[in-house]
């Protein structure tokens, strides 16, 4: 028996045929929707890591420092100004030089005689990788006139962006 087009059984095969392909259709718009919403996810995730800008530098390097003035042993006359001359390296960033003045154990003991030189730290803010100090009044005031004659010493600690951290030492002789 041979079907023909307009015939019930033609026509049943045709309509089951056009209602596979809409539910494909509609299963291959919903799989591109969800594709779609993956991709955007998947790029505002990668976006969202790096925040738009590039990896912070690893910093493998300590801050350098070369003191020009004073230099260890050197001899500063009380009322004198005491000057910190030199220049400050990083790979990344300075942020900082600490300035402390230490008396020698001897000189403190002598307490009430006379007082040894002890004026506060100086924290010396610093900016980007090379730093050159010339001239700077270091403690922001002349060494004292009544203050005890003898080898203090400078402690310089270098700091940088990091939080790394190089010290020097410098005797210095008040007289």
């Amino acid at each position: 028996m041979k079907q023909e087009k307009g015939s019930p059984a033609f026509q049943l095969v045709f309509d089951v045929l056009i209602d596979n392909c809409l539910i494909c259709k509609e299963m291959m718009k919903k799989l591109m929707s969800i594709i779609s919403i993956w991709a955007i996810m998947f790029i505002l995730i990668s976006c969202s890591k790096s925040n738009g800008e590039d990896p912070q530098p690893v910093d493998e390097h300590p801050p350098t420092m070369n003191i020009t003035s004073p230099t260890s042993g050197a001899s500063i006359p009380k009322g004198a100004n005491l000057i910190l001359e030199g220049i400050f390296e990083d790979d990344i960033a300075l942020k900082e030089l600490k300035v402390s003045l230490i008396a020698p154990e001897e000189l403190k003991a002598l307490n009430g005689i006379k007082d040894p030189w002890a004026p506060a730290d100086n924290v010396i803010a610093l900016t980007g990788t090379k730093h050159i100090l010339e001239a700077y009044l270091l403690f922001n005031e002349n060494v004292p006139a009544d203050c005890l004659s003898g080898t203090y010493k400078l402690l310089l600690e270098l700091i940088d962006a990091k939080e790394k951290v190089t010290t020097k030492t410098i005797d210095i002789v008040v007289f």
